[in-house]
């Protein structure tokens, strides 16, 4: 039995590693630590103290309407989006850029058509902004659609354009089966660099078709 009572600190280092199984952004990742001694009578004394690290994380956020169509009697309902779009066909970029998050926060991209008629050419837009922390941007983006009922690929081809806010295309790798298939996949720059930049004014996937 010790009977100076003298105090003795322990310090205790590990590392460990945060997972990449998804996570809300700004939420708080918390390590719990707890000691356990005994009194002279056997009781417990239980001590306990939590240290907490918010964690950045990508958040996407995805929008699509129509934007264009041949057709000078259909009318659109909703928002086209906050920049002109070219006429289905049209060359890439399909849009007067930039498109920007301010842009998109007032004229969002959500507008259907209505009195279209057949043979008609319409084009559709999804963005996809990331809007998180990550200083990192977001990895291993991939997307693809469903082709909307009563649709069909035009004879000269899907004029897929995928772009960022500025016009400039952004590389991106085939799944099997394009857009409508097992979809499209951005490409990193670098394993420490996503494809999706984090929020900014052009931080954005854009793919107008």
């Amino acid at each position: 039995m010790n009977n100076s009572n003298k105090n003795t600190d322990i310090d205790i280092l590990f590392t460990v590693e945060v997972s990449s199984q998804p996570f809300a952004d700004q939420l708080l990742l918390t390590n719990l630590a707890q000691s356990t001694e005994k009194t002279a009578n056997n009781s417990p004394v239980i001590g306990t103290s939590i240290v907490q690290v918010t964690l950045n994380e990508p958040v996407l956020n995805v929008r699509k309407g129509v934007v264009a169509t041949n057709d000078p009697l259909a009318q659109f309902t909703g928002s086209i989006g906050p920049v002109p779009f070219n006429p289905p066909g049209s060359s890439s970029p399909a849009f007067t850029a930039p498109i920007t998050s301010a842009g998109l926060a007032s004229s969002p991209i959500d507008a259907n058509l209505v009195q279209a008629q057949g043979g008609d050419l319409v084009t559709f837009a999804i963005s996809i902004e990331n809007t998180g922390t990550g200083p990192n941007g977001a990895f291993d983006v991939t997307f693809s659609d469903t082709m909307p009922a009563g649709f069909q690929i035009p004879a000269g081809g899907l004029n897929l354009h995928v772009t960022d806010g500025t016009g400039t295309p952004l590389p991106y790798t085939d799944l099997s089966g394009g857009l409508f298939g097992s979809g499209l996949r951005l490409v990193d720059p670098s394993a420490t660099s996503g494809a999706l930049a984090r929020f900014s004014d052009t931080s954005r996937y854009f793919s107008p078709i």
